[in-house]
């Protein structure tokens, strides 16, 4: 289970990344190459073979090439999202553990996004598996506590909603993105003409909240930004406590046809709520 990289294998890295320069580049790899805070480095755990044993010596490579954008990897069974030099590293739960999930990429000329879907058809499977984990964790560490299995699978696996993020021109968004699982956006694709101009976005929440303010971001998917403001809500029901965000593609800011890519940002004090994703705009 341990990881190495060999010297002809750092080569034939670096060859590559020169005979690719100017290529937004995504590396996929089975083991970890960035320590996790409190994972890797925890003293009760023995988390050294997560990490590739000279992983060090691959960062240094592929840091002094900026096309870099992101490394994903796998083996560890939970998910975790670090971001270090301006390259962002992302493990990913599997689909045999809990949570049972897969990942989607979205990839376009300047922007990734990443969508946590879990295994369809088969919730038992995600429960059964939570369960067996509950007592793999008790097993080895119940000595740490009676809550250390649902803080483990509550920081270390996460919620599927979490896992999800948005990397934009070289730069890591939120560190928590919020996926469909409590946003709709619809018409979407929005028809100026069929639908009307109007995109709503629709985000509820588990309990009615305060809203401080609202701050969204849209951008092209070559990444250059075309709207940046705070836009104003309504309650649109209180049982869920939902709230509507309305954007005229056809007003001010008059968008073309093609795909965009939003960040919704509501600041709550200590714990800020973030959402993101794409819609389409068909003329």
């Amino acid at each position: 289970d341990d990881g190495h990289f060999t010297p002809d294998t750092l080569t034939f890295l670096e060859q590559d990344l020169i005979t690719n320069q100017g290529k937004k580049t995504l590396i996929f790899i089975h083991h970890l190459v960035n320590p996790i805070p409190s994972v890797t480095d925890n003293p009760y755990v023995n988390a050294s073979y997560l990490l590739v044993d000279n992983y060090q010596a691959f960062k240094t490579l592929i840091e002094g090439y900026p096309d870099v954008w992101i490394v994903f990897s796998g083996h560890a069974h939970f998910n975790s999202v670090t971001y270090d030099k301006g390259i962002l590293y992302v493990v990913s739960a599997s689909v045999i553990h809990y949570p049972v999930q897969y990942n989607i990429l979205h990839i376009y000329e300047n922007a990734v996004i990443q969508e946590a879907r879990k295994i369809s058809g088969t919730i038992s499977l995600s429960e059964w598996s939570r369960a067996k984990m509950i007592d793999w964790i008790n097993t080895h560490y119940g000595f740490l506590g009676e809550d250390i299995a649902g803080d483990a699978l509550g920081i270390d696996y996460g919620k599927l909603r979490d896992r999800a993020f948005v990397f934009i021109q070289g730069e890591y968004q939120y560190k928590t993105v919020k996926t469909s699982d409590n946003i709709k956006v619809y018409p979407n694709p929005v028809k100026p003409g069929i639908h009307g101009s109007i995109l709503n976005f629709e985000i509820q929440f588990e309990r009615v909240r305060i809203i401080p303010q609202i701050n969204m971001k849209i951008f092209d998917i070559s990444g250059h930004e075309v709207y940046s403001g705070k836009p104003n809500y309504k309650i649109s029901s209180l049982n869920p406590f939902s709230i509507n965000i309305q954007i005229d593609v056809k007003g001010n800011l008059s968008l073309a046809s093609g795909i965009y890519l939003y960040i919704i940002e509501i600041p709550f004090p200590g714990n800020p709520l973030n959402y993101s994703g794409k819609f389409a705009v068909i003329k």
